[in-house]
């Protein structure tokens, strides 16, 4: 046994070599965990709140990355939608790939889509190619009327990116300020619960999942919930868009769904308090992935 993280592939070339009788695990892989390359995709983003939850984004981003090298170590696929900018998750996601991938694969081990309205270069096309991450950009589609340009441009982008997952991790993510109609990741959530895939959120760091993972604890109500979104949304906006698409995003509907989803996972102890512990999340949901049908 040895320390976590998972050995990259070049450590356990090296090792296997000088000790070909003898098999080098972590405690966390202790079961020789096999994701069977299960399409596994994470709805992240840095929230403006997660010091109220005694974390930080600095602690956010090493778990994630921490619960990617396991992936990829565990035979996993890691399915992300996310522009390219060289401090964003995309880019960590290439460099965790980097390491953990034979040289001779042919397969891609992660998968990222990108909206229309994002620049990419053929240099970019083959510089992840190169690095088994495949870059897929969305037609866009008009999925709404009489919205902005951008809401139908991510949302055709996360509705591509949901066909193509079997299960969702979510941390974090904008309570206000976002670019959509409703927030992202709970955009993402609820495409998630339409496919009914297991849904894993990461309440510690507070943002969109930490509201959610509250909802379904009870500590938020309905009207508690319909007043949190509603403040984050421009005047008027989410009323002109119900009313000009059949009520899509009833806020009330919302909330009875992600009620009543049986298919949830929350890192929650019996004060109500989400979990932070690095090694104990990992752990756990790792074991849960494993067996996800």
């Amino acid at each position: 046994l040895y320390p976590a993280p998972p050995l990259s592939f070049a450590e356990s070339q090296i090792l296997r070599r000088a000790y070909p009788s003898k098999t080098f695990l972590t405690p966390i892989n202790c079961n020789k965990l096999n994701l069977k390359r299960k399409k596994i995709a994470f709805s992240i983003s840095n929230p403006s709140d997660v010091e109220l939850y005694g974390g930080s984004n600095l602690l956010l981003n090493d778990l994630i990355m921490e619960i990617a090298r396991y992936i990829l170590a565990c035979k996993g696929h890691i399915v992300y939608g996310g522009d390219l900018r060289k401090s964003g998750f995309t880019e960590s996601f290439l460099e965790v790939a980097t390491s953990y991938i034979e040289d001779n694969k042919i397969d891609y081990v992660v998968t990222n889509y990108l909206s229309s309205s994002e620049i990419i270069t053929k240099e970019d096309f083959l510089r992840y190619s190169q690095k088994k991450v495949n870059l897929i950009q969305v037609p866009f589609l008009e999925k709404y009327k009489e919205v902005r340009r951008k809401v139908n441009d991510l949302s055709s982008m996360r509705t591509e990116r949901n066909k193509n997952t079997n299960v969702l991790i979510v941390a974090g993510g904008k309570i206000s300020g976002y670019s959509g109609i409703i927030p992202g990741i709970l955009e993402e959530v609820l495409l998630a619960i339409k496919k009914k895939i297991p849904i894993y959120l990461l309440g510690g760091f507070g943002g969109m999942t930490a509201k959610l993972c509250e909802l379904r604890c009870g500590i938020i109500d309905e009207s508690k919930f319909i007043k949190i979104i509603s403040e984050g949304i421009p005047a008027k906006e989410l009323d002109i868009f119900n009313l000009n698409n059949s009520n899509r995003w009833n806020l009330s509907k919302i909330y009875k769904e992600i009620k009543n989803y049986n298919k949830f996972n929350l890192y929650v102890n019996d004060k109500f308090q989400f979990s932070k512990d690095i090694f104990f999340i990992v752990q756990s949901l790792m074991e849960g992935l494993s067996k996800c049908s």
